[in-house]
């Protein structure tokens, strides 16, 4: 069973991978919300983090499953 819903995001990681480091997906909702995502976000440093971020890593402790969420 495949996952065409993922598709996108799939082909974007594998565009950024092989160099295509303006690569973006946009998301739109069924509410008229549209948004522009750059796959470079996924790949920051922990410098680039935000103050929110940083507080969460200082939270995390042993093994930790980061799901995208």
């Amino acid at each position: 069973m495949s996952n065409k819903s993922m598709e996108p995001f799939g082909l974007a990681l594998k565009d950024y991978f092989e160099g295509k480091r303006d690569v973006k997906i946009i998301f739109h909702r069924d509410d008229g919300f549209k948004h522009d995502y750059f796959l470079s976000h996924c790949f920051r440093s922990e410098k680039e983090f935000s103050p929110l971020e940083c507080h969460a890593l200082k939270l995390c402790n042993g093994k930790v499953l980061d799901i995208g969420a």
